[in-house]
């Protein structure tokens, strides 16, 4: 296989995982999947403040404020002003939040189950040795 098999390849992958995932948010929220990743970012970093969430994601601050604004009003996320800093409101996920989280990595762990069914696991621990590299040689600068 050559490099331009192996990337049409990953990309077909990434395409159908992306398609798949939206198929399954469809069927518990409203939510994007653009949305439910801001979810996990929150999830994940509990008490960032908005400009937190623009850079990680690359968005500009007043497109966040609008995504941040539908989240609170649909109660999955909630702003607390810190006592050191009354001018950044921290946010946090609600139970609600957290649940759209659960379901979602639940699907997403599905379906990555599902790409990997047809593996033995030989091939398994051969691809993971992989994918290590593959992920070393994605994050190196």
């Amino acid at each position: 296989m050559d490099q331009s098999n192996l990337v049409e390849l990953l990309a077909k992958i990434q395409i159908e995982r992306q398609i798949q995932l939206t198929t399954a948010l469809k069927k518990i929220t409203s939510l994007d999947i653009r949305q439910v990743l801001v979810l996990k970012l929150i999830q994940e970093k509990k008490g960032l403040i908005q400009k937190d969430i623009a850079d990680a994601i690359n968005h500009r601050p007043a497109s966040i404020s609008a995504l941040l604004q539908k989240l609170e009003n649909e109660d999955l996320i909630y702003r607390q002003i810190p006592a050191d800093n009354t001018r950044n409101k921290q946010i946090f996920l609600t139970e609600k939040g957290q649940e759209i989280v659960d379901t979602f990595e639940q699907e997403e762990h599905f379906i990555y189950e599902r790409l990997i069914s047809k593996i033995d696991n030989t091939q398994k621990s051969e691809l993971i040795k992989l994918l290590t590299l593959a992920y070393k040689g994605l994050i190196e600068k």
